[in-house]
């Protein structure tokens, strides 16, 4: 969504299986894009027979500027994000028929200054990350 100021990505994933799977092959493709799928993915051990919906979105906060600037020997950086998460699922087994779903946000903030002579270098970097998560499944 390049012409989108007020997004800065998006993931979406999407599993229909009426087969069994390893579940570490499908841990590691998930995993590579989406926020926290291996909690939801772990409920379902090896037995899958459903779908599972996982998906991100990555904007700036508004009115707060990310930059970086680079003063030939000082840098200076800082950048803040949003991150929202939904995940939702359906394992139906003959054992057990089991509904996944979960709500996340997190907040992230990076900040920097380094220098830079011929000689070396030295710099100093600030990062924070707070997360809010809501999950649970139902077995029916």
């Amino acid at each position: 969504m390049p012409s989108n100021p007020y997004v800065t990505s998006v993931s979406l994933a999407l599993l229909f299986v009426i087969i069994q799977l390893q579940m570490s092959n499908l841990l590691k493709m998930f995993s590579q894009n989406i926020l926290t799928t291996e909690v939801y993915l772990m409920h379902l051990q090896n037995n899958i027979s459903g779908f599972y919906f996982d998906g991100k979105i990555e904007m700036p906060i508004p009115y707060v500027p990310n930059f970086e600037m680079d003063f030939v020997v000082v840098s200076v950086e800082f950048e803040a994000g949003i991150t929202a998460g939904f995940q939702l699922g359906m394992n139906f087994t003959e054992a057990l028929n089991t509904y996944y779903t979960g709500l996340d946000a997190s907040i992230h903030v990076h900040a920097g200054v380094g220098q830079s002579l011929i000689w070396g270098c030295a710099g100093v970097n600030f990062d924070a990350n707070v997360g809010l998560g809501l999950t649970g499944n139902i077995p029916k």
